[in-house]
């Protein structure tokens, strides 16, 4: 086989040059390294030392010699070294005519003594290989769309050839000033090349050489043309057909691209949603101050624009804008600053105001629009009070509770108000007790006397919430109100993403209430250091345990942040494993007292000894 020739033939463009286009190949043929021994080949390589068989070969022989048995030296001379030695450990298929030891009918059969080696050695052969038949395998799909691809290539590259010599030819223009790669036509030498040419030409509709002082766009389409009818011959397939599948193919990829397009963005839409719902107090923080430096963003990128445009029409708006401006550059904070008297909100036509401002009449709401007042970064304390001090609020005694409350959340300021159980009663034995951290009480004496508008966000979302359970109550869908009712968040979530949300309140609980032990803690210790030199008072440390959303004697872990940052990794992990042990026994201990009759766990053994001791 001329292999020189095969290769010209597919493409090579002759010594010195890669197998493919694209110089990328090796040029020069591999060097195989010879194998001059025979160590390995079908023998030991220790073989060589250890096992001399011509020395056992030539003992046999003389053993055997004068008593009339046939040596292993005259078994080589008479049928040859095929059958031992190297060659007698390899499977033999069919022979060869014309080498040593030719096959017949009569040493077919002929045994050799050597050791019974001749035994080890043959092997037969499959019976399909002995029938020469072989069995026809199904082409997998996978195969066949890689072969289509391999020849869709080959085409492409056959086409990318035709381009390159029609350039050479000067039958496609390249421009004044394109330097012309010299390169060695493959192509030319083929019989019907001229044939072919002529053919692409004729389907792409060229005639003749063009100038080359032919714009960029005529030259690109010259050659998207060449290129195209070049493809749909090679492929045989028409011009106009094969445009028309390009076209399609390039539709339906265009639409794979955008349906993985939407898919990712709603996973990345869901995981979002759910890492916002589902976000434990060591993450919310870092949440808000995302959505903050979101809106500070927001606010700059408007105030630029106001201040490019230079509307002179609204002068206090511009003058704001141009504030915000100063701001972003000075890096203060934008927003800051007391809110705007001028709204920004679209004006309503008179039927709409007409119609809202009855509604807002019949429910005693203002129809001012909300202040747009952002909360201050700090707060300086000009009264000299202490905002860690606990302020207890008294809604019976006060007309301004609501108020107060609501200027305590803003300042982060915890605060206490008497249970509504408690308040009925005429008592104020037990309070409701909110601390920074903590999410805010669905109770309506937090926001009495307040207009929504005035309310911080936080406090608007727990209203909106509080008044969702009680139309749900009115409604009697779910019972009466606070049990088993359900917000609007959480009708969509299922038995399991509930009761994980209810687990993480409880760890919440159990973290804030593990800080006031610390902080109490922290006090008694201090305060009984401080008393007397060399004196050993008693301790004053509260209780070990505490009790948590009704369940007792849960004891509090270790917290070390304090105030109103966010808790520690640490410390949300071994709050977790509180939770779960206490839920844990406390379900154990209602199904056990379900089960005994109310007695509790045990109660048949505790009957028994009251019995005994009776």
């Amino acid at each position: 086989m001329d292999s020189r020739a095969y290769l010209t033939r597919q493409g090579w463009r002759g010594d010195g040059h890669s197998l493919d286009h694209t110089d990328r190949g090796i040029r020069k043929p591999l060097l195989v390294s010879k194998k001059v021994d025979v160590l390995g080949v079908g023998l030991n390589k220790h073989a060589a030392v250890s096992d001399q068989w011509w020395l056992r070969a030539y003992d046999q022989g003389l053993k055997d010699f004068g008593t009339g048995k046939e040596s292993a030296l005259a078994n080589v001379q008479k049928h040859g070294v095929n059958r031992g030695g190297l060659y007698g450990r390899f499977v033999r298929g069919e022979g060869v005519p014309g080498t040593f030891g030719e096959e017949s009918a009569g040493n077919k059969n002929d045994e050799m003594a050597v050791g019974g080696m001749a035994d080890r050695a043959v092997v037969a052969m499959p019976a399909e290989a002995k029938a020469g038949q072989k069995r026809k395998r199904e082409e997998r799909p996978d195969k066949k769309s890689a072969r289509r691809k391999t020849e869709e290539q080959e085409i492409d590259n056959q086409a990318k050839q035709y381009v390159l010599e029609a350039q050479r030819l000067g039958i496609i223009s390249t421009g004044p000033n394109h330097a012309r790669k010299e390169f060695t036509s493959t192509l030319s030498a083929l019989p019907d090349f001229d044939e072919t040419m002529a053919r692409i030409l004729e389907l792409a509709g060229i005639a003749g050489k063009q100038s080359t002082n032919a714009d960029k766009d005529t030259r690109g389409k010259m050659k998207r043309d060449f290129m195209r009818a070049a493809k749909a011959l090679l492929s045989g397939v028409e011009p106009g057909e094969a445009q028309r599948l390009s076209k399609l193919a390039r539709n339906a990829a265009k639409v794979r691209k955008e349906d993985a397009k939407g898919s990712k963005a709603r996973a990345r839409a869901e995981l979002s949603h759910d890492a916002k719902a589902n976000a434990t107090d060591d993450v919310r923080p870092y949440l808000a101050k995302t959505r903050e430096a979101k809106r500070q963003r927001k606010l700059a990128k408007l105030a630029s624009a106001k201040v490019k445009a230079g509307d002179a029409g609204e002068g206090d708006v511009s003058a704001g804008a141009a504030q915000d401006a100063e701001d972003v550059q000075t890096g203060a904070t934008v927003g800051a600053r007391p809110a705007r008297t001028k709204p920004r909100s679209r004006q309503l036509s008179p039927a709409k105001l007409a119609e809202y401002t009855k509604r807002a009449a019949a429910k005693a709401t203002p129809t001012e629009p909300a202040t747009n007042a952002a909360r201050p970064l700090f707060i300086i304390n000009t009264a000299g009070t202490n905002n860690s001090d606990t302020l207890a609020i008294d809604p019976a005694n006060n007309p301004t509770s609501g108020r107060d409350a609501t200027s305590a959340i803003s300042r982060a300021q915890p605060f206490t108000l008497p249970s509504a159980d408690s308040a009925a009663a005429g008592g104020a034995e037990s309070n409701l007790r909110w601390e920074p951290g903590m999410p805010i009480p669905l109770d309506p004496r937090i926001w009495a006397g307040v207009t929504p508008n005035e309310l911080p966000k936080g406090v608007r979302q727990a209203r909106k919430a509080w008044m969702a359970l009680r139309r749900e109550g009115k409604k009697g869908k779910n019972g009466k109100l606070g049990d088993g009712a359900k917000t609007a968040k959480e009708k969509g979530k299922s038995k399991g993403e509930r009761k994980v949300a209810m687990r993480e309140a409880f760890v919440h609980n159990i973290l804030t209430a593990s800080r006031s032990h610390a902080a109490e803690a922290q006090q008694s210790s201090g305060s009984g250091s401080g008393s007397g030199k060399g004196e050993d008072k008693p301790s004053t440390t509260p209780t070990m345990t505490a009790t948590i959303d009704g369940i007792p004697k849960i004891p509090p872990i270790k917290v070390t942040t304090t105030g109103t940052s966010a808790f520690a990794k640490c410390e949300v992990a071994r709050a977790r494993t509180v939770a779960r042990r206490v839920l844990r026994s406390a379900k154990r201990e209602a199904r056990a007292a379900e089960k005994g009759g109310g007695e509790g766990k045990g109660w048949k053994k505790k009957k028994e000894e009251e019995e005994e001791g009776g």
